[in-house]
């Protein structure tokens, strides 16, 4: 028997938070892709830093976003190795929001890599794997974690500050949803012209 399925964002993004596949939220600004992320994240994981954190990338994105630093390892006379570096709350919330990832340097987006990848290395070497943890090894370390990430970059040549993603950091998005293709509907003006912009209530 024939029938039809009829989908939309909504449901594109439900799709990839059950399946654990990251989203790449690709289009001008204005276009209501942060929103969207917080939107989709609150409806999923609830509020901010409960179930979920957002990332500005820019210039400054590096080790000590994703590092504490326990100083009191020093004062006690302990080796770094006894637990300095640890990684911060946010890496094992089952929700991570990438914004403007094309605004930082080429080279410091790189790390980027690694954080899309759920895996990364503290300053002594040491590995996290990222994500609420859902199955632990016999020393109480995470052996499979769960993360749904949503990335959100702008693009076009009129975008100053921004690079084109490498070919390695864009194939970590399973899925691409390009937003300019999306354009306002009359309804959207109507709203836009009697309300005004306004921030949604999450």
């Amino acid at each position: 028997h024939d029938f039809t399925v009829t989908s939309d964002l909504k449901d594109v993004f439900t799709v990839g938070g059950a399946t654990q596949s990251s989203i790449l939220m690709t289009g001008g600004t204005d276009v209501g892709k942060t929103t969207l992320a917080k939107l989709v994240m609150n409806a999923l994981f609830a509020q901010e830093e409960i179930g979920w954190h957002r990332i500005d990338v820019d210039t400054d994105f590096g080790r000590d976003l994703y590092t504490d630093v326990d100083f009191s390892v020093i004062a006690d006379g302990k080796k770094a190795s006894d637990g300095l570096y640890r990684p911060r709350g946010f890496l094992t919330l089952p929700g991570l929001v990438l914004d403007e990832i094309n605004r930082t340097h080429a080279k410091i987006a790189n790390k980027l890599i690694h954080v899309l990848d759920r895996d990364i290395s503290l300053p002594d070497g040491s590995r996290i794997k990222m994500g609420h943890p859902l199955e632990e090894d016999t020393n109480g370390n995470a052996r499979r974690t769960y993360q749904f990430q949503i990335l959100a970059i702008n693009e076009g040549s009129e975008y100053a500050g921004t690079f084109d993603l490498d070919r390695a950091l864009r194939r970590r998005a399973i899925l691409e949803i390009p937003m300019d293709v999306f354009p306002l509907t009359p309804f959207d003006r109507w709203q836009l012209q009697n309300e005004g912009r306004r921030e949604i209530p999450l």
